[in-house]
């Protein structure tokens, strides 16, 4: 956006006067002396410009954007999945309450395990919110 001298001067004058109180007249000779700097500015900036070998030529368009070529599919090899894992705590302890239809015990569990006390029941505990196994007697844990 090019502005003209007048209203880069004007811009200045404002600033100026929200700086410091001013009168009138020294308003207009303020913003006479601005206008002349400015307008020195743009003779010199002109020669600039003329000595130049190109001018400078801003477009309003903005420049289009090279259009991209489509890329060649390329031969994808099939994903081999991966085995499930089955040696989580979860797991072991849900195979556990499994091979048991009667249901098992905490203490069962954990010496079927190897597992300590707080594993277990955090385990049971999440098993049971996720609906994996239910409570037949109160310590008896059986598979759904």
């Amino acid at each position: 956006m090019i502005k003209s001298l007048t209203e880069m001067a004007a811009e200045i004058i404002a600033a100026r006067v929200r700086h410091e109180a001013m009168t009138s007249q020294q308003i207009a000779e303020c913003l006479n002396g601005t206008f002349e700097a400015l307008q020195k500015l743009k003779e010199k900036e002109d020669i600039i410009l003329e000595s130049a070998v190109q001018p400078i030529i801003q477009s309003e368009e903005p420049p289009q954007a090279k259009q991209k070529e489509p890329k060649k599919p390329t031969a994808r090899n099939p994903i081999e999945s991966k085995p499930p894992k089955i040696d989580t705590i979860a797991n072991t302890i849900l195979n556990v309450i499994k091979s048991n239809p009667k249901g098992v015990d905490t203490k069962y569990i954990m010496e079927e395990t190897g597992l300590n006390k707080s594993q277990v029941w955090g385990t049971i505990s999440n098993a049971k919110k996720k609906g994996k196994i239910k409570t037949a007697k109160r310590g008896i844990y059986v598979s759904v």
